[in-house]
């Protein structure tokens, strides 16, 4: 193939535009300072490059709303910390009027100032806006979240949770509402009360002893002074039900074993008791500690013996006597061992005292009488002369019993177990309230006297009567609270021992108080509020009452103890909001670093290499320039050039 003239003039053209198209990138690429200037400049480099700017958007959306947060956490935190100064100070009026010496009509309407002023600046606080927007009020940011009646509060936000995105998947909840700021639930009205519910002889087996019952098994009676024991079996003649069912099988099988001066019957008050008169008979088993009505006799001395017939003259040492056969033993024994026949100590036929016999052919007319600073032969009654016999007086004993177990645990559950003499108050049997305890016999069957209690649910209340003829049991009472209107559920609490109120409505503060001078909700241990605005309330009201009213110290205890949970609420949560905020910093930072990573890579793949771009740069010009040279020797001028 012939390479004519026009070819090579072509191809050399052809080579100086892709040298001069090399050479004006090059002078873009120094003008811009970018390697990448269009896609077809580097498309991967370019896919990358789009990665990076998106990544960085984000970043930039994720500060924005980190600096959002922090104003808002911020302003949290400041109002957190200023409810929880006013909070401590209605704490503080609380203490001081527990003071009786504080508690004067002339104190009380500074205290009172103190309080109101409180729980009104409380309210402006959690109605606050920040740029137009209710912050304490979820989603309805537009409503006041926090409405007031003289009694009580109500929540009227929703649960609605302000969430933003801090990072790639990773969302954060700023706002709090009221609700849980200032309603929520501390306590419960009368969850640990006690009613110290007595007993009768209709209450239930199954309901002593916390509910757990009785042990319908054996138990044995003893009488100490006669030595006598009966088995008392509550199976015989058919398991009892109730206490009186109880009281009955154990009475019938004391006068059956010959015991017939004990009663078994209801105590005075939550217990069962037994009752007994002194027979004034003796055995040997009779503890020497119950004679002389209970008085006993003195141990310490002896008894001086003596005849001057028979010239005999010694002590008779009982200091180690415990019982009636001990001191016989220890007379018989002595007057044997010191020569003395025949003259003996015995229980006498009526089984009352002690008899001393001589019953030799001749008595020996012995003398018994105290020593010298002792009463003992006085207090055994037989202080005189054997002649032959000495007839000793009674001893009258005071009587003794004990109650043991047989088998199981039947008399503790009673509460019988152990000894005593005369009347035995048997322990608390701990009656269960149930539905069906009436309520006369509330603490410990004394009667309390009952008028009327109020209860207050955000802006509604209600007072409810107790003394109502009507009510006449737990199950009555409880009916009363639960049909008064309110969204409340009033039922036994968890220990059996008293009643509580449940406020079923978490967005309204909830209290229990006295509505009348028989402070009938403190009797019944359901004074009190479930929240912390609800205390405030309650402790305003008792600062309301007259100089001539005092405002209980149990009541104000259960002021106190829940303000001082809601104290704790609010620095929890203020403990949280401080955590959102070194979670918002950390990633804050975190991002920072994140973006410097993404702009270096950036800049890496679509920046221009200054110094290489500049020698290449140079190389390209000096390339062109020789192209042109090169290319004017290769293409010569023709005629028709000059002719154009």
């Amino acid at each position: 193939m012939r390479v004519t003239n026009n070819m090579i003039a072509d191809q050399t053209l052809v080579n100086l535009q892709r040298s001069l198209t090399s050479f004006l990138g090059l002078q873009e690429q120094m003008t811009t300072g970018k390697r990448i200037n269009r896609p077809s400049d580097d498309p991967l480099g370019l896919q990358r490059t789009l990665e990076f700017r998106s990544q960085l958007s984000r970043i930039d959306q994720f500060n924005t709303n980190i600096s959002l947060g922090t104003s808002v956490l911020g302003t949290y935190e400041t109002i957190l910390t200023d409810m929880n100064n006013l909070a401590n100070l209605s704490m503080d009026v609380a203490l001081a009027v527990s003071n009786e010496s504080n508690d004067t009509a002339e104190a009380r309407p500074a205290f009172l100032n103190e309080v109101q002023s409180s729980i009104d600046r409380i309210l402006q606080l959690v109605n606050t806006s920040q740029s137009g927007r209710r912050i304490f009020a979820g989603h309805r940011t537009d409503t006041v979240p926090v409405i007031m009646s003289p009694d009580g509060i109500s929540y009227v936000g929703d649960s609605g949770a302000l969430n933003v995105e801090i990072d790639d998947s990773v969302t954060l909840q700023l706002n709090l509402n009221a609700q849980e700021t200032l309603l929520n639930r501390l306590a419960i009205q009368g969850d640990k009360s006690d009613l110290q519910v007595g007993v009768d002889g209709g209450t239930p087996l199954a309901d002593l002893q916390g509910g757990s019952g009785v042990d319908i098994n054996t138990f044995t009676f003893t009488d100490n002074n006669v030595g006598t024991s009966v088995t008392i079996d509550l199976n015989v003649p058919s398991p009892p039900t109730t206490i009186d069912d109880a009281l009955t099988q154990i009475n019938n099988a004391l006068v059956a074993g010959g015991i017939t001066n004990v009663t078994a019957a209801v105590g005075d008050s939550n217990n069962i008791s037994f009752t007994s008169t002194a027979t004034g008979l003796i055995s040997s088993t009779t503890n020497v500690q119950t004679l002389n009505e209970g008085a006993g006799i003195d141990l310490t001395g002896g008894i001086h013996v003596s005849s001057q017939s028979a010239a005999i003259d010694l002590e008779i040492d009982i200091t180690g006597a415990a019982s009636i056969g001990d001191v016989i033993t220890a007379i018989n024994t002595q007057l044997s061992a010191n020569g003395v026949s025949n003259v003996t100590a015995s229980i006498n036929v009526a089984g009352t005292g002690i008899d001393i016999t001589d019953s030799n052919g001749v008595p020996l007319d012995l003398v018994f009488e105290d020593t010298l600073n002792s009463t003992t032969a006085s207090n055994l009654g037989i202080k005189g002369t054997a002649s032959p016999v000495l007839n000793g007086s009674d001893l009258l004993p005071a009587t003794s019993f004990t109650v043991s177990e047989g088998g199981g645990t039947t008399a503790a559950n009673l509460g019988l177990l152990g000894s005593f003499s005369g009347k035995m108050a048997g322990a608390d049997v701990d009656a269960n309230l149930t539905l069906n305890t009436p309520v006369a016999l509330l603490n410990n069957s004394n009667s309390l006297t009952l008028g009327s209690i109020k209860l207050t649910q955000g802006m509604n209340t209600q007072v409810i009567n107790l003394s109502d003829p009507s009510i006449v049991t737990i199950g009555d009472m409880l009916d009363a609270i639960n049909t008064s209107g309110l969204n409340v559920t009033a039922t036994i609490n968890s220990s059996n021992s008293g009643f509580q109120i449940i406020s079923n409505n978490p967005n309204d503060s909830f209290t229990v108080e006295n509505a009348d001078s028989t402070d009938s909700a403190t009797q019944l241990g359901i004074f009190g509020a479930a929240d912390m605005m609800g205390s405030m309330i309650l402790l305003k009201h008792e600062l309301e009452k007259t100089g001539s009213e005092t405002i209980g110290k149990d009541d104000l205890d259960k002021i106190m103890e829940v303000l001082k949970l809601g104290m704790d609420q609010l620095l929890n949560l203020r403990g949280g909001v401080g955590s959102k905020q070194k979670r918002l910093d950390a990633t804050s930072a975190q991002l920072g670093n994140t973006e410097f990573e993404a702009v270096r890579q950036m800049s890496e793949i679509e920046d221009a290499d200054i110094t290489e771009l500049v020698t290449r740069l140079a190389s390209h010009e000096n390339n062109y320039r020789a192209g042109l040279i090169a290319a004017s020797k290769i293409i010569q001028p023709s005629l028709m050039d000059f002719l154009r």
